[in-house]
């Protein structure tokens, strides 16, 4: 029974990439050959591979179906990441051996067995050493940070949080899933959205015009029609599309729409705090705000800021220097030890045109 009472971190960090404060980008210059390196980005939607050659910032890309195993299975999210990591060397014009280190940010990879199922599917990287592969809220971390102390709150399709402080203690709260989890995620939102639009057709809820604005977006004529849509049809991606018009209907003047976002923002602070209090944080520390949900406006993003704030007046909100995928280069050069010769201007342009 003790032992069910210990709360031990659930993603930890190689020591590789753990943060080292003495060693910060701008403050060397590069000798040497300039380094090649290897990040990737997975998720549910697409996979995006990179390769950046340090001496000229030269970006090379390759993209691919969705690769978060836990959805489309093993097999199928290691032929996606081969074949974008296959499409960005190929871009680059060169063999993996050319690779001084990689590190790949994979979704709902979380365990020491998936990492190495993930790791010893990709076959076309044996030979790159060192090579990580990490859960991808890491890469969306180092993607606002650049691989310093900090926290990364996801919120699109699913939501998750994760910290790392400067001691290199790391704590993730979230990132359980649609069906145990997933607060304040665009899932979340659009399925209180249609909870909503049940209640009212039962008269246990107010009428909202989150209702005929759902019948449009997915051509219904009857709020009925959502039972077989939801249990027949919808994927955890149909019913997360809803959230930007729980936006729009909320900027609109929509009561029921505020409150489901108000309720949305304080959920996904309640993750961010709990991490905050988990790490102590003392100093200035970036909160950094990765998805499609913190562009819900005002009655998203002030109740979660707000909440935010009150457990930590040193947070400091910003949005991802570099889409996720950049995140994972930049702990690629921490590896490859060349961080502190990095110019983090030139780093952040030549991935600014990858978009988020």
């Amino acid at each position: 029974m003790s032992r069910l009472r210990e709360r031990p971190p659930l993603l930890t960090l190689p020591d590789a990439l753990v943060p080292h404060p003495g060693i910060l980008p701008g403050t060397t210059t590069a000798t040497g050959p300039a380094k090649l390196l290897l990040g990737v980005d997975g998720g549910a939607t697409k996979t995006l591979a990179a390769v950046l050659d340090t001496g000229t910032y030269r970006l090379s890309t390759g993209v691919a179906g969705p690769s978060n195993p836990h959805s489309v299975g093993f097999p199928s999210a290691i032929s996606a990441i081969s074949e974008a990591v296959g499409k960005a060397l190929r871009s680059a014009g060169i063999e993996p051996s050319a690779i001084s280190a990689a590190v790949l940010g994979v979704a709902s990879v979380d365990t020491d067995e998936d990492r190495s199922r993930v790791r010893e599917g990709i076959t076309a990287l044996h030979a790159v050493r060192p090579m990580f592969v990490v859960n991808d809220v890491v890469a969306a971390w180092s993607s606002g940070a650049l691989g310093q102390a900090g926290i990364a709150v996801i919120a699109g399709t699913g939501s998750n949080t994760f910290g790392v402080n400067s001691e290199g203690m790391t704590w993730r709260c979230g990132g359980w899933g649609h069906i145990l989890g997933d607060e304040g995620s665009g899932y979340w939102i659009g399925l209180q959205a249609m909870r909503a639009a049940v209640a009212f057709r039962d008269a246990r809820g107010p009428w909202t015009d989150l209702i005929p604005r759902m019948m449009a977006a997915f051509q219904m004529n009857a709020v009925e029609e959502l039972h077989s849509f939801v249990y027949e049809r919808f994927s955890k991606a149909d019913i997360a599309s809803f959230a930007k018009h729980v936006s729009k209907a909320a900027a609109d003047g929509d009561e029921v729409a505020r409150q489901i976002l108000q309720q949305a923002a304080r959920d996904l602070a309640r993750q961010a705090a709990t991490v905050i209090r988990e790490l102590k944080f003392e100093d200035e520390f970036p909160v950094v705000l990765v998805g499609g949900t913190f562009q819900s406006g005002e009655p998203f993003l002030k109740p979660f800021t707000d909440a935010v704030l009150q457990v930590s007046a040193r947070a400091q909100f910003v949005r991802s220097q570099v889409p996720p995928v950049g995140g994972s280069l930049w702990l690629a050069a921490r590896v490859a030890g060349v961080e502190s010769a990095m110019d983090p201007g030139q780093f952040v342009s030549s991935l600014g045109r990858l978009g988020d």
